[in-house]
């Protein structure tokens, strides 16, 4: 009876084992796929993917953050997208080499760029975008930008920054009660202008209302001047009929 207990409790925790073991096994194949969060630029056949190294442009492009690696100003930039520069670039064509075995691969660049610079001209890769495979529906459709897209210069009422938490360019709009405040300031200044030169007007037609006044005046005494007095008639009235 103890034999055949203790090979039920051998069998059970063998049992367990087995168990716990498959579930770490799916349970590690699980965590190293991620062809759903693959861009549809990215080269076929690949399950799993850390990141991509471009041959023909020096640059590293993270998968699971989403993030390009590139060279700016004598050190590593990481960004959401890749500068203007590149935008002549086509991602679909270009050669990717996928790299699993490192977490910085641009500190090892020098290695890459002697390594893999035979692929800098190799347009015979497949991306995932041409491929029909089901497995690969939803990669499909992860168009993922490289370059960000250009602002309309029209739009003025939104201003662009970096995001340092992702290093992404964002609009932000600007603050309204600033833009209320300084539209208030510039009513004010024209306000103040319009008053001024309604007062100055004012001052100018006075002025010459004033010299008007001032010439008709003088017009009026010169002709009371010129006039000759009743008395004057009178005499040269007298002298003219006794001349008679």
């Amino acid at each position: 009876m103890k034999t055949l207990i203790v090979v039920s409790v051998l069998g059970l925790t063998v049992g367990m084992c087995n168990v716990n073991a498959l579930h770490a096994q799916n349970v590690s194949v699980n965590v190293h796929v991620n062809l759903d969060r693959q861009p549809a630029w990215g080269p076929s056949g690949y399950h799993y993917a850390a990141f991509y190294y471009f041959p023909a442009i020096n640059v590293y492009y993270d998968i699971d953050h989403e993030l390009f690696y590139y060279r700016r100003s004598g050190t590593w930039a990481a960004s959401y997208y890749l500068p203007s520069k590149y935008h002549g670039y086509d991602l679909y064509s270009l050669y990717k080499v996928v790299l699993n075995d490192l977490t910085r691969p641009w500190l090892q660049n020098k290695l890459h760029r002697q390594t893999y610079a035979r692929l800098k001209n190799d347009r015979t890769q497949i991306p995932i975008h041409r491929m029909s495979d089901h497995r690969y529906l939803k990669a499909k459709s992860n168009t993922r930008a490289w370059v960000a897209p250009r602002k309309p210069e029209t739009d003025k009422r939104t201003a662009v920054r970096e995001d340092n938490r992702r290093n992404d360019r964002k609009p932000v709009v600007r603050d309204s009660a600033r833009e209320k405040n300084k539209k208030a300031v510039r009513s004010d200044k024209d306000s103040r202008q319009s008053r001024n030169t309604e007062t100055s007007a004012a001052r100018s037609s006075k002025r010459t209302d004033s010299s008007k006044a001032g010439t008709s005046k003088s017009v009026r005494r010169d002709s009371k001047e010129k006039a000759p007095a009743p008395d004057e008639k009178r005499t040269d009235r007298n002298s003219r009929s006794r001349s008679d």
